[in-house]
């Protein structure tokens, strides 16, 4: 069974837009239009910026699609992805990522009011009206159960990893984790109209996408694959609400500080590429859309020339990114000013003392190799929060 999880986000996003495009809008497209559109549109909705990927870069990003393992497959003259994803509703309708930050950026929220147990409630309505006005609580959990008796809706859960779920009654809902002690920190969304109870259904739907939407992003501890198609009214009503209660997650991560809240962390996925996951959470520019004459060869000729090589893959580590994984561990306390300045200085005589030719895989493997000899077992541990292995492969 094909695993549809990516440790890198900018496949997970590029094979989601295109599993779209094939399989919902019907279009055909090919490699010029990945190029020109699509991987553009991808980087935009991580808050990525423009980025001008040369013939070898762009050669090993589909490569790596095409052989390990294979998600694209030969269309005519252009490419789709495999049949697998034809399948995937959930990942189909996922509310894409700028769209969920754009919302939360300015939606109109009425003061605040304080629950007698230390819980913190809103109402939020977003500018979308499409999008259901909603009850936002956070606080302890034990509040928050309490604050949510008889409310049905979705919630976030931050312990280790993040934990998706709905109910009819969160209330009832949030006893069962009680047992497993005090999370980092609990949001409960919930549609704030009382006329009408929320099926079941549009519920699982929400948790289903927000699921699928975090997952591309950040690590969880309950990806879930359901199969069964929903039916249409109960897909579209949950493709709102999932995107509603992800853009109020999102703007109380954004103002967790000035609202006096305990830091909203999110256990992003661990991807060496600048500025991330902090581009994720801040707003950016259109897109740039390129000619899709720029596509500069034959895509299968290049593709299939090209290999299983991977040093220019957008996605391997840049040279010095050594340098951020010791820092976080300095960061995190692991290393002492010492072993950091040690390591710092013994990783940049490794590196600088390669030939000019070495590409920018060959220097961060040799930066690591040596604050490995300086730090030991310490080095290793600059993954574990990511729960990732040690490698660059993030296809």
């Amino acid at each position: 069974m094909m695993d549809f999880r990516f440790k890198s986000p900018l496949k997970a996003v590029l094979m989601r837009r295109l599993a779209f495009e094939a399989f919902v809008a019907g279009r055909r497209f090919d490699f010029a239009e990945i190029w020109s559109e699509h991987l553009p549109a991808a980087r935009h909705e991580l808050g990525l910026p423009p980025h001008e990927y040369s013939e070898s870069a762009m050669t090993a990003l589909l490569s790596g699609l095409l052989k390990r393992p294979v998600q694209l497959r030969q269309h005519g003259d252009g490419v789709r992805p495999v049949d697998a994803w034809a399948g995937q509703w959930r990942l189909h309708r996922v509310p894409p990522h700028d769209e969920v930050r754009r919302l939360s950026l300015n939606p109109a929220v009425r003061k605040e009011m304080f629950g007698s147990a230390g819980h913190r409630r809103w109402t939020m309505v977003f500018r979308d009206t499409a999008l259901p006005k909603l009850t936002v609580i956070t606080g302890p959990l034990d509040s928050v159960k309490k604050a949510c008796d008889g409310l049905c809706g979705v919630y976030v859960m931050r312990r280790a990893r993040l934990y998706i779920g709905h109910s009819t009654n969160l209330g009832a809902r949030f006893l069962s984790h009680l047992s497993a002690g005090e999370p980092q920190w609990t949001v409960a969304v919930a549609p704030a109209s009382s006329d009408d109870k929320v099926d079941d259904d549009v519920l699982r739907v929400a948790e289903t996408l927000l699921t699928s939407l975090w997952g591309e992003v950040a690590l969880l501890a309950n990806a879930k694959s359901p199969s069964n198609i929903p039916r249409s009214e109960h897909l579209q009503q949950g493709v709102l609400l999932a995107k509603a209660a992800a853009a109020a997650v999102h703007w109380l991560k954004r103002h967790d500080a000035d609202l006096g809240l305990p830091a909203l962390e999110i256990p992003f996925i661990h991807w060496r590429v600048p500025g991330w996951p902090a581009c994720y959470l801040e707003p950016q520019e259109t897109p740039i859309v390129r000619d899709h004459g720029e596509w500069p060869k034959s895509g299968w000729d290049l593709i299939f020339a090209s290999g299983d090589e991977e040093e220019d893959d957008p996605d391997l580590p840049d040279a010095y990114e050594w340098g951020i994984d010791l820092t976080g561990l300095a960061h995190r306390g692991i290393i002492d000013e010492a072993e950091h300045q040690a390591a710092s200085a013994a990783g940049r005589e490794a590196v600088e003392a390669l030939p000019e030719e070495a590409r920018s895989y060959e220097r961060y493997r040799a930066g690591c190799a040596a604050c490995a000899r300086v730090l030991g077992p310490k080095w290793k541990m600059r993954k574990e929060d990511a729960g990732e292995e040690d490698d660059w492969d993030l296809s």
